[in-house]
């Protein structure tokens, strides 16, 4: 991965390898915000079942 990076940065896709790391991190970021919203709106309308922590059905 690392040299996948790296191979971005040389095209001048990223500034830095740092760049890629935050805009990759932003990204995650807003997925599990999302998730937490749909886990929230799903617990508001009592239409899921937790199996576990990290699982919402």
């Amino acid at each position: 991965m690392a040299e996948m990076i790296e191979k971005a940065v040389k095209n001048r896709l990223y500034r830095a390898p740092a760049d890629f790391m935050y805009v990759a991190a932003q990204k995650e970021l807003d997925r599990a915000i999302a998730r937490l919203k749909q886990w929230e709106r799903m617990q508001k309308e009592g239409d899921c079942e937790i199996l576990s922590d990290a699982e919402v059905v």
